[in-house]
């Protein structure tokens, strides 16, 4: 064919072949350009019927008209066989690309975000691509992004519609050793979503599959799903979930937040739109911070009238302290896409002079929202080190320090708000936020948090290193709810926090896995107080709380909220970012962040910002004839 002349194209060269033809380099006579011309597969010059479908999709195609997408010049005949007209995509295949290895984040960001827009673009056309793979993208030497055989597998197909309910062969894959063959259903095994693998009727949500799976090899630089045979490859897609491992470790995490929407083998779990990709790289394609700090508001400003921001949050405010700041987020209304507007406030407010939030590994005392939304508690240290509970009510200028709560850590509030617990001094104590003394509940060891039910049972963790146990709040003798297995190399269970219901509540388990008393991974359990409930939830870093209909975790600094149902007790969507560089405290576990969600349906987040590197520690003097330690010089 090289040398031949197509209608006014002359061939000049053979520039790739596969399943849905040959494509060679022409010119293009009349307009003086170079054009591709991909000769389609034989198949088509026996059936017109299937010829006139392609006539009729191709003219669909042809309206696509955007600087991500080849776009389709029209459709010539040569020797009986149709042959079209496309752009010629200059470049390299990212196939090729992603060959020699993983791709840095700043290219990827800028590679999918121009995916997303042709994409967009398209699917905002009623467009398909359906055969979505590095083969079909073009990467310039410019960077600048090509989708080539937009919508042509829908194309090469016969009409999907058999009359009996049920999915037609043409959605079937029949592939090739090459994987690429052209059969009753076009696709690449490999690339194909779940959906597409089992022969169903697919839609806007393939594609999305598609970019996951792309996503996922320019990040790893190895192809996600393998197998000897195209059926092992699909068996692989329909059974095995993606190695998060296989993940340089410097991965953003929202990257992989929106790797894994992508790649929810269940479509109605799926992200609902490319459009959410696009967004999320619009902005700095260095840094994917920009999905969770583009939507939120300047400090002490309202968002503008009419928009809605892509967060739930309306209420957003601070309590800065030295080297770290406090947020405060709240939400009021109807969560869903059909939301109204909900306007998001940042401020901040100042700690008494001298004092910090006590946020030491060992034993902090993190930020708390009282249930009702109204109060904070907190552990503070002034300059002296004195360690003591601070309450701020959210009308009041200043936090005030609660008298005889030497020593206070990990607070937490009554169901009614009206009194705050905390460890120190080896119990576990309580006092009334309207005054009064502070009352022992029971002994302690090293306790590890604590959560207050409503019918005044306070479940809590009495040491590093053991089950929970439960307590009336009036005092009384600690009972066992929790208990190791045997031989389950767990070293603690920590962090109770009840469920609305009042006979679940959720932990996190430190399991030994090194020889060293902090090496260990963490799993967040579902567990109950009569024990009839004891099950894994998900594999965790931090503690996790309930707000909302959701359970928010710290996840490498960033702050997560995953739909949880309390009927079926267990999530029902993937997890989505909330905000960037919340404080983890590691070797603790510890998420430095608060939620509830009031009577009134006001929900308030408190987190802490900063990065766990940070802190000022005393240096002691220890022997030379004293009688203690003495502090030597200043933090």
């Amino acid at each position: 064919m090289i040398g031949q002349m197509i209608a006014h194209y002359e061939v000049l060269e053979l520039i790739g072949q596969g399943g849905m033809g040959e494509v060679y380099r022409a010119r293009d006579t009349e307009l003086e350009r170079d054009v591709a011309l991909k000769v389609l597969p034989g198949a088509f010059v026996d059936n017109a019927e299937r010829l006139a479908r392609f006539q009729r999709e191709a003219r669909v195609l042809a309206s696509l008209q955007h600087q991500n997408i080849a776009a389709i010049y029209g459709l010539e005949e040569a020797e009986g066989q149709p042959v079209l007209v496309m752009e010629l995509a200059e470049g390299e295949d990212l196939s090729l690309r992603i060959g020699r290895g993983p791709l840095p984040a700043d290219e990827v960001a800028k590679i999918t975000r121009q995916l997303a827009r042709g994409l967009e673009y398209a699917h905002e056309q009623g467009v398909v691509h359906r055969d979505l793979k590095p083969a079909n993208i073009k990467v310039a030497g410019d960077g600048r992004v090509k989708i080539l055989d937009f919508g042509l597998a829908r194309a090469f197909s016969a009409d999907p519609a058999t009359g009996d309910g049920q999915a037609h062969v043409s959605h079937s894959p029949t592939i090739t050793q090459a994987l690429t063959a052209a059969g009753t259903v076009l696709g690449t095994a490999a690339y194909m979503s779940p959906e597409q693998a089992r022969g169903r009727e697919v839609d806007k949500r393939a594609d999305i599959w598609a970019v996951g799976v792309i996503l996922y090899e320019m990040l790893t630089g190895r192809q996600l799903f393998e197998g000897e045979t195209a059926t092992d490859i699909l068996a692989a897609i329909l059974r095995e979930d993606p190695d998060w491992q296989a993940l340089p470790p410097n991965t953003p995490p929202q990257l992989v937040q929106l790797c894994q929407r992508c790649l929810e083998k269940d479509p109605q779990l799926r992200l609902r739109d490319i459009g959410e990709v696009r967004v999320a790289f619009e902005g700095s394609s260095a840094s994917m911070l920009s999905m969770v700090s583009a939507v939120a508001m300047p400090q002490q400003e309202a968002a503008p009238s009419g928009r809605r921001s892509p967060l739930p949050w309306i209420l957003v405010a601070g309590l800065a302290v030295t080297l770290v700041a406090v947020g405060l987020l709240g939400m009021r209304g109807v969560l869903g896409p059909e939301a109204p507007p909900t306007p998001v406030v940042r401020s901040q407010v100042q700690l008494p002079e001298g004092v910090n939030v006590f946020l030491n590994p060992v034993a902090p005392g993190p930020v708390k929202v009282s249930p009702d939304g109204r109060h904070l508690a907190f552990s503070g240290q002034d300059s002296s080190g004195q360690l003591m509970l601070y309450l701020r009510s959210l009308d009041q200028r200043e936090a005030r320090v609660v008298p005889n709560s030497d020593g206070a850590v990990y607070p937490f509030w009554s169901a009614d708000s009206r009194s705050v617990a905390f460890f120190a001094g080896s119990a576990l104590r309580r006092v009334d936020i309207s005054g009064g003394p502070v009352i022992t509940i029971c002994q302690t060891a090293n306790g590890k948090g604590g959560s207050w039910a409503a019918d005044g049972t306070i479940i809590f963790a009495p040491a590093h290193n053991t089950p929970l146990q439960w307590v009336p709040a009036a005092g009384g003798t600690p009972e066992e709810v929790t208990s190791f297995e045997p031989d389950a190399a767990v070293r603690s269970h920590r962090f109770p926090e009840w469920l609305p219901d009042g006979r679940h509540f959720i932990y996190l388990v430190l399991h030994q896995t090194g020889s060293t008393a902090t090496s260990s991974d963490a799993t967040l359990r579902l567990g109950s107080i009569d024990g009839s409930t004891d099950r894994e939830l998900m594999p965790c870093q931090t503690n996790a709380v309930h707000a909302g209909g959701e359970l928010l975790f710290a996840h490498d600094q960033i702050l997560m909220a995953r739909p949880f149902s309390l009927d079926e007790l267990d999530f029902t969507g993937p997890a989505r970012p909330l905000e960037a560089d919340v404080l983890m405290l590691r070797e603790a576990h510890v998420g430095v962040f608060s939620a509830v969600q009031s009577d009134d349906g006001n929900e308030v987040l408190a987190y802490t910002r900063g990065d766990g590197r940070f802190g000022l520690s005393r240096h002691h003097w220890i022997g030379g004839g004293t009688t203690g330690a003495e502090i030597l010089g200043e933090p």
